[in-house]
This record gives structure tokens, C-alpha cells and sequence, in this order.
């Protein structure tokens, strides 16, 4: 039988991550089974001159891990003011994923592949194609352009909620995916879509399906 180590704290059950829930644009289901308790952290203030990301701990300088785990081997997502950077468990540790400025997302590479614009509900737009890619409204993030004059009547109709520490699927009562290490529940909408970006594999971010399995160790049982 098997043991697993710290790295299990974050893994999840690929198997059980598509369900009934219809397909959307770049998104297959993130359903996920996971067990561990919310453990929170501290956070730093953000350095970003481009973007005012002070003065809430959710938009500060962040660290992000697989489900609900706080553990260092489940670091998959650094922010450091406005860009974010892959953690430990991510498959590119120290690699730069995404940054904004001026309203504009950067791809690692540095090119402008997005832009986020908005008031009320911020929306994510390629730059290449024009599509609206995902939208942010109130605690919800929407795939697509979503007319928020209209409201969400049901929050299960989102596909993300930000929720305390957490990110959970759907609406308020979904399975938690990922844990900040603070309170980011009421982070600006541009942080917002650009955590949307990373976990759906959008403006040239790998995605949430590309963080690597955790690997299982063995031990002996008992």
C-alpha cells in the first residue's frame, strides 16, 4: 500500500476532473477531490508601479498552491506585483508566466497577448482574435463576455468564486482547486483574470492541466 508524502497534500484525482458540466471556450472541468484543511500565511506588500495592487492582502504579492494545501511542495504561482511566476510544484519554478501593464497581459516571453479593460466587470480580450475570453464580476469569474447588468441569479452559474483563501469551481459551494497563502476574496479584477488566465491556460500561460502530478512515495504500511 502506498504512503503518500507532503506532495499528496496538493494532488488530485486527474481522473475525476471532467464531469457532466458543459464544455466552455479553452475549459475542461476542474472538479477535484481533495482532503487537507486551509492553512493560511502571510503576504508581502506588491512593488507593481504599473497597476495599484496595495493596500488589500489579496493584492499584494501572493503565493498560490494545488487545492487546498499550503504546503511548499504545492506552490505552483508566485505573484510578485504584477507578474506571476511559476512555484516549486509547477514544472518552470522561477519562470515567468504572465505580467500586466498599462491594462495589457505579457506572455513569459513578453509579448502582448491580452488586454483587460472594464469597470464593474473587468473582461479578458485576445489581442490576436478580439474574443472576449472571461469575465470578472463581483467574485465570480464568467467564461466568455458576460453582460453583468443582468447579474447572476444563480451562483452556480459561474465557473470560478473566489472564496476567502480559496478558488473553487462554479458557484460559492464548488470544490476548492486552488489556496492563496491570504484573504484574496476581494482582489482587483485584474488579478482576478489574470489568475482566470493561469488556470485555464489563456494569454499564453500553461494552465492549471500542466502542473505536473505530485509524485506518491512509498513506504511501508504502519
Amino acid at each position: 500500500m502506498l504512503a503518500y508524502n507532503g506532495l499528496a497534500q496538493c494532488a488530485y484525482v486527474r481522473a475525476n476532473r471532467f464531469h457532466d458540466r458543459p464544455m466552455t471556450h479553452l475549459r475542461a472541468s476542474l472538479i477535484s477531490a481533495f482532503t487537507l484543511t486551509l492553512a493560511a500565511g502571510c503576504t508581502a506588500e506588491s512593488n507593481d508601479d504599473a497597476v495599484d495592487f496595495r493596500g488589500y492582502q489579496g493584492n499584494g504579492d501572493l503565493t498560490i498552491f494545488m487545492g487546498t494545501s499550503s504546503e511548499d511542495d504545492c506552490d505552483i504561482w508566485d505573484f510578485l506585483g504584477s507578474g506571476v511566476q511559476g512555484g516549486g510544484a509547477s514544472g518552470a519554478d522561477g519562470e515567468p508566466l504572465l505580467s500586466l501593464a498599462n491594462g495589457l497581459v505579457f506572455d513569459g516571453a513578453g509579448n502582448a497577448t491580452c488586454e483587460i479593460y472594464g469597470g464593474s466587470a473587468m473582461r479578458l480580450r485576445d489581442l490576436q482574435t478580439g474574443e472576449v475570453l472571461m469575465t470578472a464580476s463581483q467574485v465570480f469569474l464568467i467564461d466568455g463576455d458576460f453582460d453583468s447588468a443582468s447579474g447572476i441569479e444563480n451562483w452556480e452559474a459561474a465557473d470560478y468564486t473566489f472564496r476567502d483563501h480559496q478558488i473553487r469551481e462554479g458557484g460559492w459551494w464548488g470544490e476548492p482547486i486552488i489556496t492563496a497563502d491570504a484573504h484574496f476574496e476581494w482582489t482587483h479584477g485584474y488579478r482576478q483574470l489574470l489568475i482566470g488566465a493561469l488556470i485555464e491556460g489563456l494569454c499564453g500561460a500553461p494552465g492549471l492541466d500542466a502542473v505536473p502530478e505530485p509524485t506518491p512515495a512509498a513506504h511501508p504500511e504502519g
